[in-house]
């Protein structure tokens, strides 16, 4: 039997078990590469390594740091939010997962 994950580029492997969510990140981790600093709203079991694996291939050079307050948004340009409806008065809309929320 034929493994078809085999036949899928290493970005699409990361999201074998949900392809809806891979052109999700695509997307999203395309419009963070115009942003130099970027802060992660996430859950606690959110994917968070395929966000990094996105921006490295593209060669980004920015930072990306937890958001642990709402002090922490004014450091950043933009938050990535993901399994997180709201925080610090942020908020992600039901149907978007996961979300670019420009800062600056």
């Amino acid at each position: 039997m034929q493994v078809e994950s085999a036949n899928l580029n290493r970005e699409k492997n990361y999201f074998f078990d949900n392809n809806g969510l891979y052109l999700d990140y695509k997307d999203v981790s395309n419009k963070l590469l115009t942003f130099e600093r970027i802060g992660l709203i996430i859950g606690s079991d959110s994917w968070e390594y395929p966000l990094w694996m996105f921006l490295r291939e593209h060669n980004w050079k920015g930072s990306v740091v937890h958001v642990l307050s709402a002090d922490d948004i004014a450091k950043v340009d933009a938050v990535f939010m993901l399994d997180s409806d709201a925080k610090f008065g942020l908020v992600r809309p039901k149907d978007k997962n996961p979300f670019i929320i420009p800062c600056r």
